[in-house]
């Protein structure tokens, strides 16, 4: 399992505009390890999941991803187990690029 490929440039905010001091990541292309407490792994470009304690700090499932100009909203498919994944972390499916 290889999570060294993140994306840390990018700035997160919720719905609200507030930034969300979180790491940011691909999913793995192996995700037979990764328990979700409710929802489904990404399937499509514009979907993430996101940690448990991350999610409690969501108040929807809207998050906008900005770099420079770029600007992206996806949304929220599911959420990971605490323990597996305990930091504030997003992890962006492989479609998104």
């Amino acid at each position: 399992m290889d999570y060294n490929y993140n994306l840390e440039f990018l700035e997160c905010k919720n719905h609200e505009g507030k930034i969300l001091n979180s790491v940011i990541h691909f999913v793995p292309q192996n995700t037979s390890h990764i328990k979700l407490i409710s929802g489904n792994l990404p399937i499509n470009e514009n979907e993430v999941i996101v940690s448990e304690k991350l999610y409690k700090l969501l108040k929807n499932d809207e998050i906008t991803i900005n770099c420079g100009d770029f600007s992206y909203r996806v949304y929220v498919s599911g959420v990971v187990r605490s323990g597996i994944l305990s930091t504030d972390s997003i992890y962006l499916s492989h479609n998104l690029i």
